[in-house]
C-alpha cells in the first residue's frame, strides 16, 4: 500500500497509485480488508479526480486508526 496521506503527502502530485494490496475481502461493514476502501471507493478508483482519490486516501487514514477496522 502507498504511504498514508497524512501529513500533506499527496497535496503535490498529479497521479495517486491505487492502495489496493490484492487482499480483496470486504468486512461486514463494507470496508476491504486490504486497504482499507469502502466498495464504492474501490468501483470509483479508476475514474476519481485526483482530489477524489486524496479523499479516498483520506478515509483509509481515519480507517486506519479506528481501533476495530484493522
Amino acid at each position: 500500500m502507498p504511504p498514508a496521506s497524512k501529513e500533506g503527502l499527496y497535496l503535490n502530485v498529479e497521479f495517486i497509485p491505487s492502495p489496493c494490496i490484492d487482499i480483496c475481502e470486504l468486512d461486514v461493514e463494507g470496508i476491504c480488508k486490504g486497504c482499507l476502501r469502502s466498495a464504492d471507493e474501490v468501483g470509483q478508483w479508476l475514474v476519481a479526480t485526483v482530489e477524489e482519490k486524496r479523499l479516498i486516501m483520506a478515509n483509509i487514514d481515519k480507517r486506519r486508526d479506528t481501533p476495530d477496522l484493522q
